[in-house]
């Protein structure tokens, strides 16, 4: 693999909260709210470039679960899941284990077998603790590349999961809902047809519903040990600039979402079962 070079982006690295410029990404039934997770939301809603719109209602994603209140699992009930995916090492799903409701099937999909995007996970838990700096800014950069190099299968298999009928609604999630959900969702996303800057605008979302939740609960603390508020909003937030360059890649090397998961493995009818199960007349 060639080294890799990056262009520090001008000015911070995150915004919070962020300049969306996709109408759809700010719809108010996009946001599920609950108590005990704050990065829990709707892929529904977005528009392709074709003219259909993603069905509201049947793919979520989501930060972890460990923390749900009883009302959030009521809510979480309402929604009626069949499915939940989750992308979590089995140290992650140790630590913090699901509150779900009863009902969801749950897959797990974790990385435990992929050394650097494991081994990434691990250096951003240490960091939230305290136990190491944070990464530098090119850490994000990397982070996604490696998960386009290590992780493809799992990511057809995510897709593969959602292409069945029987296996909606269903829901995908994280630790922090934000990387490895967030090259899943983007992918998904670009399978469907939705443009690049609606996608990258769903991405960001992040940090306006989960980032600023984070920085006030860790902030504080870390800060006092030197950390700049920069490299605090870094560390529990996404960078832009850092998926779009990874989407970029998707796009250039392989021609986009379908190509790179079909290279991967992807049976060749999945991408068509998507489209029918999960796009919908404009709404």
């Amino acid at each position: 693999m060639a080294d890799r070079h990056y262009t520090r982006p001008d000015g911070p690295l995150i915004t919070v909260p962020p300049t969306l410029r996709t109408p759809e990404a700010l719809d108010a039934r996009r946001h599920v709210r609950l108590d005990g997770a704050y990065n829990f939301r709707d892929l529904g809603g977005y528009r392709t470039a074709e003219g259909s719109t993603v069905r509201w209602g049947q793919v979520y994603r989501s930060d972890h679960l460990a923390d749900l209140t009883d009302a959030d699992r009521e809510v979480i009930a309402g929604l009626g899941l069949r499915t939940v995916i989750d992308f979590r090492l089995p140290s992650e799903r140790e630590q913090r284990p699901s509150r779900l409701p009863p009902g969801p099937h749950v897959v797990h999909l974790g990385m435990s077998d992929r050394p650097k995007a494991a081994e990434g996970v691990r250096t951003v838990q240490a960091a939230i603790a305290g136990e190491a700096p944070p990464p530098g800014w090119t850490y994000w950069f990397d982070t996604y590349h490696d998960m386009l190099d290590e992780a493809g299968d799992m990511f057809v298999q995510t897709m593969e999961t959602l292409a069945d009928a029987d296996r909606l609604p269903a829901l995908f999630h994280c630790t922090g809902g934000k990387d490895r959900t967030g090259v899943a969702a983007v992918l998904l996303l670009d399978l469907l047809g939705v443009p690049a800057e609606a996608l990258l605008d769903d991405f960001e979302l992040t940090n306006m519903l989960r980032t600023p939740v984070r920085f006030r609960q860790i902030g504080p603390g870390l800060t006092a040990t030197g950390v700049s508020d920069e490299d605090v909003l870094t560390l529990v937030g996404v960078v832009r600039a850092a998926m779009a360059d990874a989407y970029r890649r998707v796009v250039e090397e392989h021609g986009g979402a379908v190509a790179y998961l079909t290279e991967h493995g992807l049976d060749p009818a999945t991408p068509d079962r998507l489209r029918h199960l999960l796009l919908g007349p404009p709404g």
